[in-house]
C-alpha cells in the first residue's frame, strides 16, 4: 500500500505542479491580452484624434478654397482682364497710327502726282528762281 500511496502522492504533487504551471501561464496571458488591449485603446484615442485633427484641416481646407474663389479669384481675374484691355488698346493705337501714316503717305502720293501731272500739261505757273 505504500507503493500505491506514495504513487497517489507523486500524482498528486504532479497535478498541482501542472496547476499551478497553468495558473502561473494564464496569469501571464491575461497580462498580456490586457497589454494588447491598453495598446488597442490607445492606439483607438489616437485614431480618434486623427480623425478629429483630419476633419479640422478639411474644414481649414474648405475655408481657404471659398476664400481663394470668393476673394483671391476675382483679383486675379480682373488684373487678367485690365492686362487684356490694355493690350487691346496698345494694338488699336498701333492699328490706328498704321491708318495715320497710311493716309499721310496716300495724301502725300496723291498731291505729289497732281503737282507731277500739272508740271507736265503746263499748268503750274513757273515760278522765278534766283
Amino acid at each position: 500500500m505504500t507503493d500505491v500511496a506514495r504513487a497517489l502522492g507523486d500524482l498528486e504533487g504532479t497535478v498541482r505542479s501542472l496547476q499551478d504551471q497553468w495558473r502561473r501561464q494564464e496569469e501571464a496571458a491575461a497580462a498580456g491580452r490586457r497589454v494588447l488591449h491598453d495598446k488597442f485603446d490607445a492606439m483607438t484615442i489616437q485614431v480618434h484624434n486623427l480623425t478629429g485633427v483630419a476633419y479640422g484641416v478639411q474644414q481649414d481646407l474648405a475655408e481657404i478654397k471659398n476664400e481663394i474663389d470668393e476673394k483671391v479669384m476675382p483679383s486675379i481675374n480682373a488684373y487678367a482682364l485690365d492686362k487684356s484691355r490694355q493690350s487691346g488698346m496698345v494694338d488699336m493705337g498701333k492699328l490706328i497710327w498704321a491708318g495715320v501714316i497710311g493716309i499721310c503717305t496716300l495724301t502725300g502720293f496723291a498731291i505729289h502726282e497732281i503737282f507731277q501731272y500739272l508740271a507736265k500739261s503746263g499748268g503750274l505757273p513757273k515760278l522765278p528762281l534766283h
